[in-house]
Order: structure tokens, then C-alpha cells, then sequence
């Protein structure tokens, strides 16, 4: 373990939570002066192990957070960005969504959202039957899957409310989110029966990728 000692300098001494702003130096070897700045700029970005590249002109300029990065650190960025949505929306990154299940080999999301809402079904009776075996698998019980448990059930609230096959759809994305945290003693308990409801949502060759997914250990 390599230990890192922190010296006094007369910029001061650095502060938990603190951002600090370094610059590259000049052909002359002289790192440019920073005023400080009155009031400070906030910074709501999460913490980062290693360098972000940021544009210094657009954060004196007063421009949103989000305009700050640049270079790798803003395509990395936005290829995070992506993929949030995806999991929100698909329950799994777009190129797992466009690699397995019924969305393999289509061209995007756009087209895999169009594919889901226009393939998803409900049928209330194995539905019922279905949502029965779930609850008592006992998995409202396990800490890990119960804000996804939770995501499942206000999305069939708003099914049954409005009926708009895309409630359906982000009830399927929960369904993926609850495999991904299930703890693996309780696979053989659960993951069946989430792969049913899948099946009852018409999604059967996601059903047929959970299951690979399961038995492979991914």
C-alpha cells in the first residue's frame, strides 16, 4: 500500500469535499494563476478516482455543469448518460438490450422501444397467477431487490390505470433490474418465477435469455 503525504502549501491546505482545478503548464514551465473566485462555483459532479477534463473558459463564463467536460471525459459522460437511461427504460445498457432477448439484431433503442410496445401483452388471469407465485417467493423481503420490486409494482398500478403498453414495458425493464440484484442463494427461488412473468408479458425470448443469463452465472 503506497501512502501519499499531503504538504501545506501556500495555496493552502486541501478540504474533504473540495474540488480543485489544475492546469497544464506553459512551454515556459509555468502553471497559469487562478483568481479565486467570489462566491465559489458550485460542483454537484460525483466523485472521480482519476482526472476529469474540463473546459476552464466555460466554467468562469457561468455555463451549466453539464457543459463543463470535454474530450474523453465528455464522451465517457455522455456514454454513461446512455446507459442510465437504458437501464431506467430497458432494465439492461442498450448493448445488452440489442445483444439478447427479443431485442437482439434490432438497429437502436428507438426501435427495440417500438418492438417492446408493440409485442408486450397482458392477460389478467395468469398475470394473477403469476404475481401469486412472485410475492411468495418471499422476494419483498430481500433489501437489495425491493426498490426494483417497488418499480414493478407502481408500473403495473399505472398499467391497470391507464393501460398503455409502455407501463408494461418498464414493468419488463424491473423485472431485468430484480434478476441483476437478486442475491445468488435466492436465484433458484426467484429468478423462475420472473422469467414467468415475462412470459406472461408475451416476452419469451427474454425469458429464454434470463434463464441462459441465470444458468451461465452472469
Amino acid at each position: 500500500m503506497r501512502r501519499i503525504v499531503t504538504q501545506t502549501r501556500e495555496c493552502g491546505e486541501r478540504v474533504k469535499g473540495g474540488v480543485y482545478l489544475s492546469s497544464e503548464g506553459s512551454k515556459d514551465g509555468t502553471i497559469p494563476l487562478w483568481e479565486s473566485l467570489r462566491p465559489p462555483v458550485p460542483c454537484e459532479d460525483r466523485f472521480h478516482r482519476g482526472p476529469v477534463l474540463v473546459d476552464g473558459d466555460r466554467i468562469l463564463a457561468g455555463e451549466e455543469e453539464e457543459n463543463w467536460f470535454i474530450g474523453a471525459s465528455a464522451d465517457h459522460r455522455f456514454k454513461l448518460s446512455a446507459d442510465e437511461w437504458s437501464i431506467q427504460k430497458f432494465g439492461m445498457t442498450t448493448t445488452m438490450r440489442l445483444r439478447i432477448g427479443n431485442c437482439a439484431g434490432l438497429g437502436g433503442v428507438d426501435e427495440a422501444m417500438e418492438y417492446l410496445i408493440k409485442t408486450v401483452a397482458y392477460s389478467p388471469v395468469h398475470y394473477k397467477d403469476a404475481f401469486a407465485n412472485l410475492a411468495r417467493s418471499g422476494i419483498a423481503e430481500l433489501p437489495t431487490v425491493l426498490p426494483y420490486v417497488t418499480e414493478f409494482t407502481d408500473s403495473m398500478f399505472e398499467f391497470h390505470n391507464e393501460n398503455r403498453a409502455k407501463d408494461l414495458v418498464s414493468a419488463s425493464a424491473a423485472l431485468w433490474r430484480i434478476d441483476d440484484h437478486v442475491p445468488p442463494r435466492y436465484g433458484r427461488n426467484i429468478i423462475p418465477h420472473l422469467m414467468r412473468m415475462l412470459v406472461v408479458f408475451n416476452l419469451r425470448q427474454d425469458a429464454l435469455a434470463m434463464r441462459e443469463r441465470y444458468l451461465s452465472g452472469d
